[in-house]
């Protein structure tokens, strides 16, 4: 009886659960770009024309079914006159850094075909190339720490020197294609290109080089002066929400080991231009005094104040008569 009952049970979850996913949305954005009509052109023109802080409606309305909300865009718009505007887009908003991205995504739209040929006889717009201006390099404490734990535990390790890549350059040619139907009087044109990011805690920076500035007749009514070239730097920081650090207790005289819950999550390497405070990272934490492993702590952490180097406190939560404050400094592995 418990056999056939629980055959029956199975054979209705599959069933439900097969059924069920039917009804669920796609997985994956998928689906074809059809040519704009003149109301689509018009809408998508006054979206680029106005504020930057509009254009989240813009990717959407161009992209349609296959718009992936999860891949940046780097997304640059030049109008009649010559002038560039260019914001970064991930998750349908306006960001100025990338988190754990994999790709990044060059999407142009003009108001003209820019197209000229390049040397191999090929049409293209644009030469668009990025280049890894930073990373952030390994120094040596993960082989340290472990040394330490691996000598700790009776275990032993050899350490290695970790040889660095070389920072690598890719290049590519943005070539303009209609995007409006063929009756639509003032047509829009767009290009796109993707940029594979190999790393995370990298400056990168996206530079677009007009390659129509070799044919003037391509700009001679504009108004606003030629743009020789544009430049975008950003930073694509970890993801991780978890950290650890070993520290040192002041007021005890005690070392300490600490595992963090991100608040702001540290950005390494550090923005040029970003404020003091955004350059820090602010953390929970919880830890445990490293000759007394049952001494367990609570508190908080500012840290990458000068480069891994941060500040904690807080107090002992257990054994309960161990009741004490503490305060010192700690160093993020």
């Amino acid at each position: 009886m418990f056999k056939k009952l629980l055959t029956i049970l199975l054979f209705a979850h599959l069933i439900f659960i097969h059924d069920l996913s039917d009804l669920c949305a796609k997985d994956f954005p998928r689906g074809t770009m059809q040519t704009l009509n003149s109301n689509e052109t018009e809408s998508i023109r006054d979206i680029l024309s106005g504020p930057t802080r509009r254009w989240k409606t813009l990717l959407k309305g161009y992209f349609k079914d296959v718009y992936d909300a999860e891949l940046p865009d780097l997304v640059i718009y030049i109008d009649n006159s010559g002038a560039y505007k260019y914001c970064l887009f991930r998750r349908g908003k306006k960001v100025e850094r990338l988190y754990g991205s994999k790709n990044i995504y060059v999407l142009i739209f003009s108001e003209q075909d820019l197209n000229v040929p390049d040397k191999e006889g090929e049409e293209a717009a644009f030469k668009v190339k990025m280049t890894c201006l930073d990373y952030l390099r390994d120094p040596g404490e993960s082989a340290l720490l472990g040394a330490v734990l691996g000598k700790m535990s009776g275990l032993g390790f050899t350490m290695g020197k970790k040889e660095e890549e070389p920072l690598k350059i890719q290049e590519f040619q943005i070539k303009m294609e209609k995007i409006s139907d063929d009756e639509v009087e003032n047509p829009l044109y767009s290009g796109m290109k993707g940029f594979t990011l190999e790393k995370n805690n990298t400056k990168n920076r996206i530079s677009v080089y007009p390659l129509y500035l070799t044919n003037r007749d391509k700009y001679q009514n504009w108004t606003k002066p030629t743009v020789r070239s544009l430049h975008y730097n950003f930073g694509n920081y970890s993801p991780a929400w978890v950290g650890a650090s070993i520290g040192f207790d002041f007021i005890e005289n005690k070392a300490l080991i600490f595992g963090h819950l991100y608040l702001w999550r540290p950005l390494l390497p550090r923005p040029t231009n970003a404020p003091f405070w955004v350059k820090l990272s602010q953390s929970v934490i919880a830890g445990v005094n490293i000759l007394d492993p049952e001494n367990i702590v609570v508190g908080y952490s500012i840290g990458h104040i000068v480069y891994h180097l941060g500040i904690v406190a807080g107090r002992s939560v257990y054994p309960e008569e161990d009741d004490k404050f503490f305060c010192g400094v700690n160093y993020m592995f």
